[in-house]
Order: structure tokens, then sequence, then C-alpha cells
């Protein structure tokens, strides 16, 4: 407990940090000892899950969450409600930033996030961008998460290496989460404005971005 303690501590520290603003949010951990339990009393599938003020998780010996992801969540709150694209992608990113293996739990093994992003797509099985940007949510079967997990987390990546963090956060406040096509398209105006660059040419800058890492 007390190491797992630390490492959540640690984690919302450095998340803060990153993010330039302190937090006096208390986060509640809810631990189960396998995901047929978690279920049974959540009702939520997935290994971890969080609401409110509140992280979810399976933890045992075979599968533990990276204590990371699910506190960039809750941190990320107050920044807005973005495309599960940068709801993910940012925690996902965050987790490996932190020293965490991001991907495990995500059919990526040890895999960087870049390393992973470059395979998928010498295999032909990255999501077009314009479509993973509509996703509302990434975890159900039909999103395809063991792709659309380190794709979205890549293209956080490119956009925080290549553009900075200011510019980042201010996608995240202004991209609304929302399965509205005429919200999605404003989602892609506003993409495209804040960078000063249009949808294609984010996507032709990213893809050499990670496979050139």
């Amino acid at each position: 407990i007390d190491k797992i303690a630390d490492e959540r501590d640690r984690g919302f520290r450095e998340i803060c940090l990153f993010l330039g603003r302190d937090s006096d949010v208390r986060i509640r951990m809810v631990f189960f000892e396998d995901a047929a339990t978690k279920y049974a009393n959540t009702g939520h599938q997935g290994a971890g899950w969080a609401f409110g003020n509140t992280i979810v998780e399976i933890y045992n010996d075979q599968q533990k969450l990276d204590p990371y992801h699910e506190t960039a969540h809750i941190l990320m709150r107050p920044y807005g409600s973005p495309p599960a694209l940068f709801n993910e992608g940012f925690a996902t990113y965050m987790s490996e930033r932190l020293g965490a293996h991001a991907l495990n739990s995500m059919s990526g093994g040890e895999a960087l996030i870049y390393d992973r992003a470059s395979q998928l797509n010498g295999e032909g099985q990255l999501i077009p961008l314009e479509e993973l940007l509509t996703y509302t949510e990434i975890g159900s079967r039909q999103t395809n998460p063991p792709v659309a997990y380190p794709e979205a987390a890549s293209f956080v990546k490119f956009l925080i290496d290549t553009y900075g963090k200011d510019k980042f956060l201010k996608a995240y406040g202004t991209l609304k989460n929302s399965g509205d096509k005429s919200v999605q398209k404003q989602n892609v105006d506003a993409l495209e404005s804040i960078y000063d660059k249009s949808l294609g040419e984010l996507r032709d800058e990213w893809k050499k971005a990670f496979l050139k890492s």
C-alpha cells in the first residue's frame, strides 16, 4: 500500500508540474482483485476507470495499471472535455513521459508509443486520423483499443513535442467530445486554426515524426 501511495503521489505531483498548476483535489482509490469482482460491483468493463474524484482499478499479481493514466484523467478535467483522441491520448502519453510502460495493458507490451505507432502503420492498421478524431471514447471493442490508444498517444506526443504544451492545452480546452457531426466539423476547424495547419498537413508531419524515431 505504501509503495502504491508513493507512486500515485509522485504521479500527481509530476502531472501538476507539467500542467503548471497545482491541484487540491483528493483522489480516492478503489482496487478490485479481479475483473469479475470489479464488474459485479461497478458495472464497468476494463482494467481502470476514473469518475468524479475516484479511480477504480483491477490490481493483482498478473494485472496492474501504471500509476499515472487514470490520475491524468482526473487532473485534466478542469481543462476541458475533448474528443477521446485528446483525452485518452494525453493520459497514455503522460504515463510514458513519467516512465511507465504506457501500452502494457493495451497489447503493446513494453513498446514505446512512437515505435508502436510505426509498427501499426507498417501493418496498415492505423485508424484514419479523421475517423479517430470523431471517437467519443476509446476502450469498447468497436474502437479497437490496441490500435486507438497508441495511435492517439502518438498524435498527442507529436503535438506537444513539436508545437508545445500551450497550444495542446488550448486545443484540449477548445475541442468538444461529441457524436454530432456538426460539432466534429467544428473540432477539425478549431484544430486547424490553433495549429495553422490543415488536418492533412498535421497528419503528414505526425507520421514523419514517429517514423523517424
